[in-house]
Parts: structure tokens; sequence; C-alpha cells
């Protein structure tokens, strides 16, 4: 057989040499981008050792927080009138009354109505995103005749009186936290603030550490909101103004603690060398007893033989057996000779 006819050949888009990836054509890569909430550009290029480049352009739109529930009006005839809004998309609408559940059809801007019989107490409103967000809204019959009560108070002002229409309040909007208290200590890089903002008057700006989070007024405002959380103290403010000038403040500490795990001092490198290909050896058995999470991937630990002094390090972060894996091609050194060199 000829030689260099066999010394190289091409198996899809792959070089070999001698039964042996002599370089790919393609390369796989894997990176982790920590990123917030909003909207991104990635832009992603490879180029080749001749000057050639290719370039592509990812967007990214990131959503960790739950959709917006904003009820605008409680009508005298027990109806309620709101609108959701979140930017991915709702995926479903429940409302629960009295544990009954109903699906709740919705506009093309998100606006809903619902009608309430006489004899409901409570009802908890279920909101769920295409990405699984979920927020949940929970209204009292209290809570409606407040309201409702206020919205009539300022239908019948009287005409030329000194007397604003919209009387206000001796307090701002009321802002509440789901098991959140003035300061919390937590170890994930990102918190699920939720809450609901209420006022007699209309809520017409609510805002997250400055970032607006509504569009148009509502009376109460059901919010799951996700903060990215640096190291250490996190302060969140989250303020309220309704149509009256009245403002409310909420704020709560958050201290992010990094796991001892993760700490750089609770680290150890591991480090592979290949020799001989003598099949599964007593060092490998050894390895596999005490890593049995390993994974190598392309490559199986008892394969890695041959005569090239390859080596791979791997880091472990030892309590969550969590490896870091990188992914390559294994390369053998190889001899030319003028047998037949056909794969097995």
């Amino acid at each position: 057989m000829d030689f260099q006819r066999n010394l190289t050949s091409l198996q899809g888009d792959t070089l070999m040499v001698m039964n042996t990836i002599l370089f790919p054509q393609h390369a796989e890569f894997e990176e982790e981008l920590s990123l917030d909430q909003g909207r991104y550009e990635i832009a992603v290029a490879a180029r080749n050792l001749l000057g050639g480049e290719t370039r592509c352009r990812i967007i990214l739109h990131v959503d960790r927080s739950g959709p917006l529930i904003i009820t605008e009006r409680f009508l005298a005839d027990r109806r309620i009138q709101g609108y959701v809004s979140d930017a991915s998309g709702v995926r479903s609408f429940i409302a629960d009354l009295d544990g009954k559940r109903e699906n709740i059809s919705m506009g093309q801007n998100g606006s809903f109505a619902i009608s309430l019989k006489s004899d409901i107490k409570e009802i908890v409103l279920l909101v769920a995103d295409k990405l699984g967000n979920e927020t949940k809204a929970m209204l009292k019959e209290d809570m409606t005749k407040e309201v409702r009560s206020s919205f009539l108070i300022s239908q019948n002002a009287i005409m030329g009186s000194d007397r604003p229409a919209f009387p206000s309040p001796e307090k701002g909007p009321e802002i509440i936290l789901s098991r959140w208290s003035d300061q919390e200590t937590v170890f994930s890089k990102n918190a699920g603030i939720e809450g609901q903002v209420r006022g007699i008057s209309a809520i017409e700006e609510l805002t997250l550490n400055g970032r607006s989070l509504i569009e148009k007024p509502g009376r109460i405002i059901s919010f799951r909101q996700s903060v990215r959380l640096n190291p250490g103290k996190n302060t969140v403010n989250i303020r309220a103004r309704d149509t009256s000038g009245q403002t409310g403040l909420r704020t709560i500490v958050v201290i992010r603690k990094i796991p001892k795990v993760f700490r750089p001092e609770y680290r150890y490198a591991l480090k592979i060398c290949a020799f001989d290909n003598i099949g599964e050896s007593r060092n490998s058995g050894v390895f596999r007893d005490i890593f049995p999470n390993f994974q190598a991937v392309g490559s199986d630990i008892s394969s890695w033989g041959g005569k090239s002094g390859h080596c791979s390090s791997m880091f472990w972060r030892n309590a969550l057996k969590i490896g870091i894996v990188f992914r390559s091609q294994r390369m053998n050194n190889w001899k030319p000779s003028s047998g037949n060199t056909d794969s097995a």
C-alpha cells in the first residue's frame, strides 16, 4: 500500500494522521458568563492561522424576574381591572377565588378584568412568564373595600371647594415584602425580592435601586424582582410614590457570603500524567475510588496512554464534588511505517 496515500486521510472535517487526530478543523468551547438582567449583545470571533476570520453576534435577554401584576380599579359591581406586564411574555394567568381556580384571559396589552361573586373573601392571582418566573398577588375583601371607598369619596368631591379631589392619606404607600427582614444573609448570587405595594391613591412610580418597574399607575402592585448581589453588603431600596405626592421607602440589607468550598484556600489542584497504555492501572483504580464523580469529556481515564507524556490539570471544589473539565482532543506520538494503518 502506498505509504504517502495511507499516511494522511480526511474524515469529515478532521485531519487524521496514522489514524490519530493531528488537529481538528472545528473546536468546541465553553465560557460561563455572569450576567445581570437585561439585554446583551455578545460578539464571537474565530480566527485561523492564515488570518481568516469569522464573526457572529449573539443577543441574549436575561430575565429572572416574575411578571408585574398591577390592579388598577375596584369597581362597585365587584369587578377588578388591571394589567400584567413581563418582558418575556406571559405563559399563564390563573385566579384562585376562595379555592376555585379559573384561567384568566388578557387583552393584547396585558389588560384583564375579573368579576367577583358576593361571597368571595380572598383572591389569589398567579401569573407565570414563558421562562417559568412566577408572581403571586393576594387580594382580600377588606383591601378592595378600602380602595373602593376612597374612589367614591374622590368622585363626590364638592365643586369649588378648596379640598383636593384626591384627599392625601396620612401616610405614603405601604411596601410589604415577603420573607425579607431588614437584614438577611444569603449565599446565592441573586436575591428574589417579592412583595406588594398598595396605597389609597394610585401608585404612579415604583423603583427598585433606581430602576423603574411600572409604566402605568395602579392601586395595588405585586412584584417579584431578581437583584444581583456582590460579595459582602448589598443595599436594596424600594421606593414608591402615589398620585397625591406621598412617598414610601423600604430599605433592606442583604449580606452575601461566599461558601468555604468556593474560597481559593479550599481548592486543590490535581495533575494526571499518562504513560504507557497498559489498560486499567492500579493507580487509576485508586483514583476512581477517591473521586467517584470524576468525568473526563472525550476520554476515559483508563485510556489516557501513549508515550506522549500528555498531562491535564483539573480543579475541583471538594465538598460539592464539582469538577471543571477541560475539553480537549488526545494527540499521541506516531512513527511512520510501511505497514497497513487502517483503523481497527
